[in-house]
């Protein structure tokens, strides 16, 4: 409730403390403090927002904002500090060197911040500190029924579980998208759909077992019937018109017309307006 006296507070995390803990405590905080636009790292939408404001606003919102400030803890300056730094167990040179040489040779950012709560705790890691009466005011144990779950220590053991469901997620777009669909507009070759050469090493994988896995096709007979000297028939189509050398890839893609007794392209059929921007504005162009 302090915090709804700030206007302008827009990001703010209540991580590792025993008010995350309670029932529909996002929708109370997102009540209190309207112009939040960020949760705990997570981006408060308008959903949520509505949920809290008919959440809030009927009886029974007023039954649960009465229960959430009723165990509710203050602080009052000096006392209450003391009060908690004479509770706080101390931890002898040898424990504390110990804990100081796992969090150097910890491997993750959260292990150490587990490590460095532990050591501002008086913990030793893997040890329960039993001095608090009240596990909640630890910020790092959860409390239901009698059995109690140390957050922290039950995320550093699934820790891989939950790196292997993120990174899940994260690609979780390309999944069902091809290696030719993951490639920019500019770099797609119609040629890569069956060579897979042409595509950058690193995408050659992905597209290995849907070329694998296709049948061999017999050559069309327009490709067996094509002439085996390609300048004799490039020099009789040009009996009435001249050609440019770069005619045909011209005419795969243009509107072709005759111009000054040659055929020259007219009008592009690609829609390639945007790409064309993009790349005059961030790479480079060549017309």
């Amino acid at each position: 409730d302090p915090l709804a006296t700030l206007p302008k507070l827009a990001h703010v995390s209540f991580a590792r403390n025993p008010i995350a803990m309670k029932k529909d405590y996002r929708l109370y905080v997102i009540h209190r403090l309207p112009n939040l636009r960020t949760l705990d790292f997570n981006r408060i939408t308008q959903k949520e927002r509505e949920a809290a404001r008919k959440l809030y606003k009927s009886k029974s919102g007023e039954t649960v904002k009465t229960q959430q400030l009723k165990g509710k803890n203050t602080f009052v300056p000096g006392a209450e500090l003391v009060k908690q730094q004479q509770s706080k167990p101390r931890l002898t040179k040898a424990d504390a060197d110990a804990i100081k040489k796992a969090i150097s040779e910890a491997k993750s950012l959260e292990e150490v911040e587990r490590l460095k709560a532990k050591l501002q705790a008086g913990q030793m890691p893997g040890l329960t500190n039993t001095s608090h009466s009240n596990p909640m005011e630890q910020g790092n144990t959860y409390e239901e029924n009698g059995t109690v779950v140390h957050v922290a220590d039950l995320a550093h053991a699934r820790a891989q579980e939950l790196q292997s469901l993120l990174d899940e997620l994260g690609h979780r777009q390309d999944k069902h998208r091809t290696a030719l669909q993951i490639l920019p507009r500019y770099m797609r070759r119609r040629a890569a759909s069956y060579n897979i050469k042409r595509l950058p090493r690193s995408l050659r994988p992905l597209a290995d077992p849907k070329t694998g896995t296709a049948k061999t096709k017999r050559p069309s007979r327009r490709y067996r019937r094509r002439p085996r000297d390609l300048l004799s028939s490039y020099t009789n189509r040009q009996r009435q018109v001249k050609w440019l050398k770069t005619h045909i890839w011209h005419a795969k893609r243009f509107h072709m017309n005759t111009l000054w007794n040659y055929r020259l392209p007219e009008k592009s059929n690609t829609k390639s307006i945007r790409p064309t921007y993009k790349s005059l504005r961030e790479r480079c162009l060549l017309h």
